[in-house]
């Protein structure tokens, strides 16, 4: 579970320095590249995992990279961006709810870890 909770905190501080990164108009693909590739990796055993409840968090996580790498399509601020960024924290709320039913509480990167 341990484990788990890391990968997870992994995937919020990625998606976090992504959408910094973004917003910022500074975003050099190629110093995120390994921690995507990364991130994907993990995904893929989430999405395998004995638990229903975890497979569902690690394709909800997978949707939300995806949706993020959706922003590059767009500017900060405009209506699709807002609409991805909407999109972005129904998922996370998604995974969130999951991962509670398996003991994993938010501490420090809860939902809408975007926000802060």
């Amino acid at each position: 579970m341990d484990k788990l909770r890391q990968e997870k905190d992994a995937h919020i501080d990625l998606i976090v320095d992504l959408h910094t990164a973004l917003s910022g108009g500074q975003l050099r693909i190629e110093k995120f590249e390994g921690r995507i590739v990364d991130m994907y990796r993990t995904l893929t055993r989430w999405r395998t995992h004995d638990d229903e409840r975890i497979r569902m968090a690690g394709l909800k996580m997978t949707e939300i990279l995806e949706e993020v790498g959706g922003l590059l399509r767009c500017r900060p601020g405009d209506r699709r961006w807002t609409r991805t960024m909407a999109k972005i924290g129904r998922l996370s709320d998604v995974v969130d709810r999951r991962l509670k039913e398996v003991g994993m509480d938010d501490g420090p990167h809860g939902a809408n870890a975007l926000d802060r």
